[in-house]
């Protein structure tokens, strides 16, 4: 796992070793570990680079990316990149071998096996073919969406105020989760087994990937908004 701020990369792993990188002038945007854990995927204004966790050695990776890089995430085979310029860009062995205009910029990215999901400034979700990159559907949910993330074959989402809307493939709504969180979603994040969700007061909730129930929840830890959630087997890093 990765935290980024004003340039700098902190690594953290699950015995609580952490490093630092310095050496960019711009603030890094999005982070991801490659589907093996041996390098961090990052990115800078439109660079996107590789830094290997062992050797701490950078990379700039070429893209088709011409404004800003915010989003990247991964699956087993492949990393995907999106950003303002509302490009879809996929990247294997280190090299981009796709790419495909979105209709509006995204604000949340995630990616299976099979599909590469979006969340839009407009509350639009996309399912996104993985291989080839065709937009399989298009949908606008009738509430404010603010986060996404996939998990045994569903799609979660939050809103605004604080509910989450798990929906399957043909993008229709199985549940509503609307009794945990008082304040807006802010971020969601799942390991394939198990989803946490964090708000924009402090408070974050695991749940069951399958059964969707709660399995505990915390909010002494922080004082303030969650940003980021990042899910292993084992651990739940979150950073306010």
């Amino acid at each position: 796992m990765a935290v980024r701020l004003n340039g700098d990369i902190v690594f953290w792993s699950t015995d609580g070793v952490f490093s630092v990188e310095y050496g960019h002038k711009d603030t890094l945007g999005s982070a991801v570990p490659d589907s093996e854990g041996k390098n961090l995927w990052y990115t800078s204004e439109t660079n996107i680079f590789i830094i290997t966790k062992d050797e701490k050695k950078t990379k700039l990776i070429a893209s088709s990316h011409t404004l800003g890089v915010d989003r990247l995430t991964a699956n087993k085979w492949a990393v995907f990149s999106s950003g303002f310029d509302k490009l879809l860009c996929r990247f294997e062995d280190e090299k981009e071998t796709q790419k495909t205009v979105l209709p509006n910029k995204l604000i949340c990215l995630e990616a299976d096996e099979d599909s590469v999901y979006g969340l839009t400034v407009n509350s639009d979700v996309l399912v996104v073919d993985a291989r080839t990159l065709e937009i399989k559907q298009n949908k606008k949910v009738n509430f404010s969406a603010t986060a996404l993330t996939v998990c045994g074959g569903h799609i979660w989402i939050g809103d605004k105020d604080g509910k989450i809307h798990i929906l399957d493939h043909s993008l229709t709504e199985i549940k509503l989760i609307d009794d945990k969180h008082k304040k807006g979603i802010s971020v969601l994040a799942s390991n394939g087994k198990v989803v946490a969700s964090g708000d924009c007061y402090r408070y974050t909730f695991v749940f069951d990937g399958t059964t969707h129930e709660e399995l505990f929840n915390f909010g002494d830890t922080h004082t303030d908004k969650l940003y980021d959630l990042y899910l292993t087997e084992t651990h739940l890093l979150s950073v306010s």
